[in-house]
């Protein structure tokens, strides 16, 4: 069925450019369905729409806004460029957000091309923390494949970890600000796994970038099982928790340069850093009390392992 373009003005002026995705990640809803994308005429107009309404800055919506015009994984920086070139020319629009992209299709562009994609997504509002989702979910590309069957292809599983840091340094090289995901409790997962991506976690932590650790939650069946704070040994939280160290340092900047650029008034952007110091004081003080319960917990386990043994 024909998409036909929206009549009134999105929500934070969201347009679609691509449905679906196809990696076949066990975690998420798009992974089934291979992705489509819009025609340039559909999102231009939902574009006009929304600036016609009085929104200067607008969102683009995909599962892999590099893969934009690509057929099956190889991306097409003709059509993307194309696209935005035409973007580019409605008058009135201050720069464009983007949501998600993938690895596999980053590392697909040169440094030029990627440059060039950031300087169409900049009008009249500078930004220097243009961010864009990017799902890592961890170093091993045994564990990613595994849980990711198109993930990662057309590159070798086996290089995971180097690809994902050649990303952020090629990402940063064109100006962009990644912020990365990792996936605790994938299925299969071991503490060799953990450590592998606490030391890509730290790789990470010198670039600018930030870092956001979810669990693993399956969407459907034979995908594992979900995982929570009363699975966490103490690697998974050492990882959280450096994870969070990088975005304390990270996001405040990436707010305070967005709202700016959005045209947020200084007075409300010095209230959103003051809120946020709360936060951080908070997360840490959450981080503090789940290491102890951890280490009652092990400390128990190991006091009954011990009764067991001697009691033989």
């Amino acid at each position: 069925r024909d998409i036909v373009p929206i009549r009134r003005r999105s929500l934070l002026g969201a347009v679609e450019f691509s449905r679906g995705c196809g990696k076949g990640c066990g975690f998420c809803y798009a992974a089934k369905w291979r992705m489509e994308h819009l025609p340039p005429d559909v999102i231009l107009a939902d574009i006009e729409t929304n600036r016609s309404a009085g929104q200067r800055s607008v969102t683009s919506t995909s599962e892999d806004f590099f893969r934009y015009g690509a057929t099956g994984s190889k991306v097409s920086f003709t059509a993307l460029h194309s696209l935005l070139t035409q973007v580019r020319q409605i008058p009135g629009l201050s720069f464009m957000q983007i949501d998600h992209g993938n690895i596999s299709s980053i590392m697909q562009f040169a440094d030029d091309e990627l440059r060039e994609v950031r300087r169409l997504l900049a009008w009249d509002a500078k930004t220097d923390y243009l961010w864009v989702n990017l799902g890592v979910e961890s170093a091993s590309g045994r564990l990613v494949a595994a849980n990711s069957p198109g993930k990662i292809a057309p590159f070798d599983p086996d290089n995971w970890d180097a690809i994902v840091r050649e990303s952020a340094d090629k990402m940063a090289r064109a100006g962009f600000f990644p912020v990365y995901s990792i996936v605790l409790g994938l299925p299969g997962e071991t503490p060799d796994d953990i450590a592998r991506t606490r030391k890509l976690v730290d790789y990470l932590a010198t670039r600018k970038a930030a870092v956001f650790p979810i669990f693993h939650e399956p969407i459907r069946a034979g995908a594992g099982e979900s995982f929570g704070v009363a699975n966490l040994r103490a690697d998974h939280l050492e990882l959280f928790a450096a994870c969070y160290e990088i975005n304390f340092r990270q996001v405040p900047k990436l707010y305070w340069d967005n709202q700016r650029a959005g045209g947020v008034s200084w007075a409300k952007r010095t209230l959103v850093q003051m809120l946020g110091r709360g936060e951080v004081f908070m997360w840490r003080r959450r981080f503090g009390k789940i290491r102890k319960r951890i280490h009652r917990r092990d400390t128990e386990g190991a006091e009954k392992n011990t009764t067991r043994f001697e009691g033989r």
